[in-house]
């Protein structure tokens, strides 16, 4: 049974005087307490700022301080504490210091290194340079430090040396792996080479031959280098096979090029020898595809063809050589394509020297043709590569029977050359004030040219831009007005003058404006003043014809910044004017012109003859009556006596621009006594203008002729180019004019004219192709 234990009720207390508690002892002990914190938390605030003091100290020391020793102390001097700091403020400031310290050291040693680093990076011994230069720069490093950072000094600077140089090693060994690798491919490209140079004597039709072998051996020897350098590690197995790669196909691209060549020939069955060409090529090629030589492989060929076939390269490099043999048959076909042109710059040639072949003047090769044909003239040339521009500027080509004028006159051919004069005079290149003066003139020729009994400007159809033509008709004008002395200093202040278009705006809206400059802008007074304005313009105007109107406003820029007032302006256009449009003849209906009888599209423009006019004639009635199925006439002004006017033909222009005429490619007959048929057949591009049929009712209004159907009659000058090209070749027996008209050619056929015809092909065999860049 467990023990009921009872607890105690009451203690025993101290029996004494009873107190009243006031509670002042209490308040004195919190006192106490609080005072204590307040100690304590000023220590603790002091200590605090203390540090602070001594950190802020020794943030703000300089760096050089922390580099700088101290001979009395051996220590840096930054690590001397102001003496005002207590103990703490001086323990923050020592901490402080050791940790920038250290920073500042382990700065130093990268930044040394990497200028080192830098030095040495592509130096053959430069691991042993930069290893000796820093281990010398930490080592005094350690040598001038703190004891307590000795340790510290010298460890960073190993372990940073240490990184870096491997880093330096790595690059190294790089870098003479890679030269390797490229000595051993240059080394692959020269075997090559030779292989390539040995194929060329090799007689493949024995294969056991002295010079097979030499290229085998020659091989082999290539192959054994590049695996040496494979197994030593200094190129890896993909650059192995491609350098072994370039050696293997050497020798059956050796063969394909010494076989499908524009200059190779090769032995026919019966002895005879002919060149290869691209159907030959190609049969090569298929058998290539094939892989079997094909019959049609000429036999002389069929043995390097099966070398190639046999060859290590075919099994293992088809694509790269199917890709060759490609690009060599594509090659011999340009050759052959370059060939076929040259042989048809050799019959422009001959083209443009007979006479009575018409020619488009505006044909490149017809330019270029131009100028052999003079070359071949001109002792001082030499017809295979006329230098052109030395003649157009020297007083030779000044001469009144200048071979360059007849040609001008006779056949419309401004050639090549003299355009190509007239740009550099242009563009100032090397010019002198006697070459400009020269190359004037025949500007000036050339804008005065006549065709037909009218003077007609030749300028607008050469390749020169309006502002050439604008700057190098204005330089004319100029010098005939006050002479060439300062010739060259004019040119170029013109050219600096043109540059100012705020200027240039200016000047021509003082000389073409009313005096108020806001009201219109210059180019608004420009096409009032070139259209026919009449409170701008009185005189002579353009009209509607836009193209001429574009052409025409860089000139009148040009002469009004050379000083030229309005009433010369007016003068000069109006000349302009005249020699640009040709008198109809009463033919022709310009859309565009303002005066009815002159048009761009004149007939005598490109028919100057009146007798092939006359042939034009009967040929386009021919076709109107045809099929219109009417009576109508086409004849010239005063030649319609008893016609009347709905029965006389006009001519309404198609064509975009006189500047450049339509061409069309013709065939067409000539006669020829000396042959069976009586006749040659010719091919050529001729310009052509094309014209709308029309009539004038009794109204005086213009009306189409249809055909039958209701629709267009068409006609172009090419309609009678077979009868112009038999009228032309008949008078070209009998004489021709000169350029000026102020001399009278005579030209025999049976003497002059033969000659030189012969000349020029005797000079044929000799002309470079100008399809290669040549100039």
């Amino acid at each position: 049974m467990a023990v009921i234990r009872e607890k105690q009720q009451f203690r025993n207390s101290r029996i004494g005087v009873v107190r009243m508690d006031t509670g002042e002892s209490q308040m004195w002990q919190t006192v106490a307490s609080a005072a204590d914190s307040l100690t304590q938390q000023a220590f603790k605030q002091a200590s605090v700022e203390a540090q602070n003091k001594g950190k802020e100290f020794a943030e703000s020391v300089g760096e050089e301080s922390l580099r700088t020793i101290d001979p009395a102390t051996g220590k840096p001097q930054a690590f001397k504490a102001p003496t005002s700091f207590g103990t703490i403020a001086q323990a923050a400031y020592e901490e402080t210091l050791d940790r920038r310290y250290i920073r500042t050291v382990d700065r130093e040693i990268r930044d040394k290194a990497n200028e080192t680093y830098l030095k040495y990076e592509f130096d053959p011994q430069g691991v042993e340079k930069y290893s000796q230069v820093m281990e010398d720069y930490v080592g005094g490093m350690t040598k001038n430090a703190d004891k307590r950072f000795e340790g510290i000094v010298r460890d960073t600077g190993a372990a940073y040396i240490a990184s870096t140089k491997f880093n330096l090693m790595q690059k190294r060994n790089l870098r003479i792996k890679e030269a390797e690798q490229i000595a051993q491919r240059d080394d692959a490209k020269d075997n090559a080479s030779f292989i390539e140079s040995m194929a060329e004597n090799v007689d493949w039709s024995l294969p056991d031959s002295q010079g097979h072998r030499d290229v085998e051996d020659m091989y082999m020897e290539g192959v054994a280098g590049q695996r040496a350098a494979n197994v030593a590690g200094l190129i890896s197995d993909a650059q192995f096979e491609a350098n072994v790669g370039v050696m293997r196909r050497a020798l059956p691209k050796a063969i394909l090029s010494k076989m499908i060549n524009f200059d190779t020939v090769y032995e026919k069955e019966d002895g005879s020898t002919v060149q290869i060409n691209s159907d030959v090529a190609l049969s090569i090629e298929n058998s290539l595809k094939t892989n079997r030589v094909l019959d049609e492989v000429p036999t002389a060929l069929k043995p390097q063809v099966q070398r190639i076939l046999d060859s290590e390269a075919y099994d293992k490099d088809r694509d790269n050589i199917a890709r060759h043999v490609t690009a060599l048959r594509t090659n011999l076909s340009l050759k052959e394509s370059d060939a076929v042109k040259l042989t048809a710059f050799q019959k422009t040639v001959l083209n443009v020297a007979e006479e009575g072949f018409v020619v488009d003047t505006n044909d490149s090769q017809v330019k270029k043709a131009g100028d052999v044909l003079i070359a071949n003239e001109v002792d001082s040339l030499d017809p295979a590569r006329p230098n052109m521009v030395p003649y157009f500027t020297s007083e030779e080509s000044t001469k009144e029977d200048a071979p360059w004028k007849i040609m001008v006159a006779g056949k419309g051919i401004i050639t090549e050359g003299m355009e190509l004069t007239l740009k550099r005079i242009y563009r100032l290149e090397g010019m002198t004030k006697e070459q400009i003066e020269i190359g004037l003139s025949h500007y000036d020729y050339l804008a005065n040219v006549n065709i037909a009994g009218s003077t007609v400007n030749k300028t607008l159809d050469t390749t020169l831009s309006n502002d050439e033509n604008a700057f190098l008709r204005t330089l004319s004008y100029v010098t005939r007005v006050g002479g060439s002395e300062n010739i060259v200093e004019f040119a170029a202040k013109l050219k600096e003058n043109m540059q100012n278009t705020s200027a240039v705006n200016d000047r021509v809206k003082s000389v073409l404006g009313d005096g108020d400059k806001d009201k219109k802008s210059a180019n608004d007074l420009l096409n009032a003043y070139l259209q026919g304005d009449n409170d701008i313009n009185e005189s002579t105007a353009f009209g509607t014809d836009y193209q001429m109107v574009e052409t025409v406003k860089p000139y009148v820029k040009h002469l009004i910044m050379s000083g030229v007032g309005k009433e010369d302006l007016n003068e000069q256009l109006n000349e302009m004017f005249e020699t640009s449009y040709i008198n109809t003849v009463g033919v022709v209906v310009d859309r565009y012109n303002s005066q009815i009888d002159k048009s761009m599209f004149a007939l005598p423009r490109l028919l100057p003859d009146y007798a092939e006019r006359q042939a034009f004639y009967s040929n386009a009635t021919e076709l109107v009556q045809t099929l219109s199925g009417k009576n109508f006439l086409m004849r010239e002004k005063g030649q319609y006596i008893g016609i009347e006017k709905d029965r006389q033909i006009k001519l309404v222009p198609m064509t975009t621009s006189a500047f450049q005429p339509d061409v069309l490619p013709l065939e067409y007959k000539i006669d020829d006594d000396l042959s069976e048929e009586g006749f040659v057949t010719r091919s050529s591009s001729l310009q052509t203008f094309q014209y709308i049929a029309h009539y004038v009712d009794d109204d005086g209004q213009l009306r189409m002729i249809p055909d039958k159907n209701g629709s267009p009659i068409f006609i172009g000058t090419e309609l009678a180019y077979e009868d112009i090209a038999n009228i032309r070749k008949a008078q070209s027996q009998d004489e021709m004019y000169d350029a000026n008209k102020k001399t009278l050619r005579k030209i025999e056929i049976s003497r002059l004219t033969k000659a030189r015809i012969d000349r020029n092909v005797e000079a044929l065999s000799n002309i470079a192709s100008p399809f290669k860049g040549d100039d």
